[in-house]
């Protein structure tokens, strides 16, 4: 029985399918040849490529997946990139052999005997002479270049050929690629450098499994699933000896069907670093930052998102103004500033400030542009700013319940919103004035703001500033565990952590130190919002 089935596509591109239906590319220049990846090393895949060719070969693996690794004792040397060789090690041992094995026996029962193949000796093979991958260029006669298609696995290449605009891309950008493994990357990550190969300049390119050549076209189909992955209709898959990892599946067509595309994801991997989802540039009339001062306060926490909520505050008590970002000339900023920065995307957000006469232009205004997110918040009641300490003086009590009423009022009016920003915004204030002030003197408003909060399924804020003013009062921690405790009695369990920052100096404050705060109350993932999209970060 052959174990292989060659499919040629000219007189110098091969590739070969072994029984279990993984595939290696075998590449045939003028002085030289390249076999991408390995296979499982059950058939003699090199006598398959000396029937083929008799050229010198260069044996080079995409990532370090046994499927793909698990021929390279059979050559002199395989190359891998340096962040996938110790994965190469871990995975070639006997264990995952013997699942090999197993899956062979189930497909092709009778190929052991047959063939007299020596399954002990198959059990006790390694990695190969394995070398590191130290160059990004081959000269076969043509040019091949190395690639870097990371996301999949942290090292996963391919291999781009200008003169033919081919790509050999394996595993890593494929119908329905795996992210959910430990290895794998974020979504955002594979995003990110899906879209930067596509800017090469290549007609087809062929895949690790399924032998056809696509068109780049399909590269762009499987890029649109990807940054369309909808939790709520994704469908929680299984896959053998995966059982430990959380896989679901996002797809436009049928799940699994070549024909389609779709991508495999854990939804929490689905961003590496919890972003700050509630800032201000000079875009707000309060702030003076330039949004681009931020790229690199994201690049030094790891960040992929610059989100900024600028202000809609109607006919301010501060001014007289209405506060409003120029959100044409903004949009046109992000296309700028992405096309500088390909590594960071922008977001758009608004923080729509609430009062009785503009909710005509709240409705308006939030439908008007495509925003990642809304935030309602409570600024001021048309006559006192509740910034300023006078909105309090000498009616302390009576400002404070109609803060509170306020922001009841709001939610009961405008439900097109995805955060309750600050809910303490008016009482950090009034501790200002006299830190005797506790928040659970309105315990029962309070109460009434979370239950509604709850049940229009909005998330919940913990606004680091608001939180760093009180701390430093009270020098304790007493006001933030009050309401944790309370939203989680309640039953809520959507939260976001914000550092309302107006300068780049307050990016991500205290970010660390409230996340350890809300795992301590039972609060594991955080809720961040793209396309008004609610996903979920796990709180590391």
């Amino acid at each position: 029985m052959n174990y292989f089935e060659v499919v040629k596509y000219d007189d110098s591109l091969y590739q070969i399918k072994d029984k279990l239906g993984v595939l290696s590319t075998l590449i045939i220049g003028e002085n030289k040849a390249i076999l991408f990846d390995t296979g499982y090393g059950i058939g003699d895949l090199k006598s398959e490529v000396r029937k083929i060719t008799d050229k010198e070969l260069i044996v080079i693996c995409s990532h370090g997946h046994m499927d793909h690794t698990g021929g390279n004792y059979q050559f002199d040397e395989v190359y891998i990139d340096e962040l996938d060789y110790n994965l190469c090690l871990s995975h070639n041992n006997a264990n995952r052999r013997q699942k090999n094995i197993n899956s062979l026996n189930r497909i092709c029962p009778n190929f052991i005997n047959e063939n007299n193949f020596d399954v002990n000796k198959y059990l006790s093979l390694g990695a190969g002479n394995l070398k590191v991958l130290d160059k990004d260029y081959f000269d076969i006669g043509e040019d091949v270049n190395v690639i870097r298609l990371e996301g999949h696995t942290q090292g996963s290449i391919g291999l781009y050929l200008p003169k033919r605009k081919l790509l050999l891309v394996s595993d890593a950008i494929c119908p329905f690629v795996w992210l959910f493994l430990k290895e794998s990357l974020s979504l955002v990550k594979y995003i990110k450098m899906v879209e930067r190969t596509l800017k090469l300049d290549f007609d087809n390119f062929l895949v690790g499994h399924g032998a056809r050549l696509f068109p780049k076209s399909k590269m762009f189909d499987f890029l649109n699933v990807a940054k369309s992955v909808d939790l709520e209709e994704s469908v929680k898959v299984s896959f053998e000896n995966f059982d430990d990892l959380n896989p679901h599946c996002f797809t436009f067509g049928k799940m699994y069907d070549q024909n389609d595309c779709g991508v495999v994801f854990d939804p929490n991997k689905i961003i590496d670093n919890y972003y700050d989802q509630h800032m201000h540039s000079s875009f707000s009339a309060d702030s003076q930052e330039d949004l681009a001062n931020y790229i690199e306060c994201a690049r030094r926490d790891n960040v992929d998102f610059i989100c900024t909520c600028e202000h809609f505050d109607y006919l301010t008590v501060v001014d007289g103004t209405t506060w409003i970002a120029d959100y044409p000339k903004l949009i046109k900023y992000h296309k700028e500033l992405k096309e500088q920065n390909p590594d960071i995307d922008f977001l758009l957000g608004i923080e729509l400030g609430y009062k009785r006469i503009c909710f005509d232009e709240m409705v308006e205004l939030s439908n008007k542009y495509p925003f990642d997110i809304i935030q309602l918040s409570i600024h001021d009641n048309n006559k006192w700013d509740y910034y300023f300490k006078d909105a309090f003086l000498g009616h302390e009590v009576e400002s404070m319940d109609e803060y509170f009423d306020l922001m009841y009022e709001a939610m009961e009016r405008f439900s097109n919103f995805d955060v309750l920003s600050h809910i303490d915004f008016g009482f950090k204030t009034l501790k200002m004035i006299d830190k005797k002030w506790e928040i659970n003197r309105w315990d029962s408003q309070i109460r009434k703001i979370m239950t509604k909060l709850i049940e229009m399924d909005k998330a919940f804020e913990v606004n680091t500033k608001v939180q760093e003013v009180i701390y430093d009062i009270d020098q304790d921690n007493h006001h933030i565990e009050y309401l944790l405790s309370l939203y989680k009695e309640l039953g809520g369990h959507k939260v976001t952590l914000s550092s309302d920052a107006h300068n780049i100096n307050k990016y991500r404050s205290l970010f660390s130190k409230y996340m350890g705060m809300l795992k301590e109350f039972g609060f594991n993932e955080l809720s961040f919002y793209i396309k008004r999209k609610e996903f979920k970060y796990t709180i590391k």
